[in-house]
């Protein structure tokens, strides 16, 4: 019983707490809450951002092969360019689903970019030489 009545008295000596103050607490702890879940939001945002920006920004080189757009990293229809930037010379060809030349590009060594028409699925892109292209 001693136990019990000590219990009892210290949970009733502890310091009372008026309605205001204990409104203030509530706002202080939400305030904490949306703090830590903001900051938290706002940490995954840029992690995600600088991951894909970085992946942007990397140039991918192709050599000699045949590719299809999924193979390069391209999309469909898209408008895009193609550079050399080896010290030998390239050549690069764009056949239809009917194996029809679509065009046939000869880039020289360290060559400025060329725009290439849209590329569909279904057209295979052959690169023949030492050259080293990129698209962008």
């Amino acid at each position: 019983m001693p136990l019990i009545q000590s219990f009892k008295e210290n949970i009733f000596s502890l310091p009372s707490h008026n309605k205001s103050e204990i409104r203030l607490m509530k706002g202080v702890l939400k305030l904490k809450k949306f703090i830590s879940i903001f900051s938290i939001f706002l940490f995954l945002s840029f992690s995600i951002t600088t991951a894909t920006v970085a992946d942007i920004n990397q140039l991918r080189t192709f050599k000699e092969g045949f590719y299809n757009i999924r193979d390069l990293g391209l999309m469909e229809n898209v408008s895009y360019s193609v550079q050399n930037l080896s010290e030998y010379r390239g050549f690069m060809v764009v056949f239809d689903s009917e194996q029809k030349i679509q065009q046939a590009i000869s880039l020289d060594p360290r060559s400025q970019k060329f725009p290439l028409k849209p590329i569909r699925n279904s057209d295979r892109i052959v690169i023949l030489g030492q050259g080293a292209l990129t698209f962008s």
